[in-house]
């Protein structure tokens, strides 16, 4: 069980409110994308942990928890708490201020993992589409030329599910429809075209999906 969680400055003084995805399904779906879970919010059993033999893997060591978290959504059945129960304060000189860049690179390795327990074999193309979705990646290429790589790299995401279901489907379609639709907004596309590639998305996508009464209870906010 985790909560939502409020980000602080170094004061203490809170700045964000995060929210999370609140049932297992959800949480698996966006655990494909970000690390759903904050490790200082969660209760659980010392003997699911034990009998699922899921421990840290040292080899991750800035990314340990998202990768932990990685394996023990799919062993286990996680909630989230819609409340905001824990304080994250974030300080110049912490670990993931630091090493940004190895706990950016620990993590594309988490990301790869979960690619291949769908099936894929995930080349370097691949896998920039993959970081850039998921926001992991910024800034680094011109997202105006690239978008249509993202796109195709959605399709392929719930295309892959179908052939290889790890997620329910309905479930993956919407985290991607929402992922998609942060990507386009983070890149500043406009409205129209977002609208127009929100639409081609939703035409490759076999079924109807309408996640989008989701979004307040998904989005994270500033607070001043």
């Amino acid at each position: 069980l985790g909560t939502y969680v409020y980000g602080t400055d170094q004061t203490g003084r809170r700045n964000k409110a995060v929210r999370f995805p609140l049932y297992p399904g959800q949480i698996r779906c966006s655990t494909l994308f970000r690390c759903s879970l904050v490790h200082s919010s969660v209760m659980i059993r010392r003997s699911f942990l034990d009998e699922q033999n899921i421990w840290y893997d040292q080899s991750f060591s800035f990314s340990h928890d998202f990768e932990l978290w990685s394996r023990a959504v799919f062993a286990g059945n996680f909630h989230l708490l819609p409340r905001y129960l824990t304080y994250y304060r974030r300080r110049p000189g912490q670990i993931s201020s630091e090493n940004s860049v190895a706990q950016n690179k620990h993590a594309s390795r988490v990301f790869c993992n979960m690619l291949q327990k769908m099936g894929f074999q995930p080349q370097d193309e691949e896998l920039a589409a993959h970081l850039r979705l998921s926001g992991l990646v910024t800034g680094t290429v011109n997202e105006q030329k690239y978008y249509r790589d993202i796109l195709m790299w959605c399709i392929a995401l719930y295309k892959r599910n179908e052939k290889n279901p790890v997620f329910r489907p309905y479930l993956l379609a919407n985290e991607i429809l929402l992922r998609f639709l942060k990507y386009c907004t983070v890149n500043s596309f406009g409205p129209l075209k977002t609208l127009r590639l929100m639409l081609s998305l939703h035409w490759n996508l076999p079924s109807l999906f309408f996640p989008y009464l989701q979004l307040f209870q998904r989005m994270s906010r500033r607070i001043n």
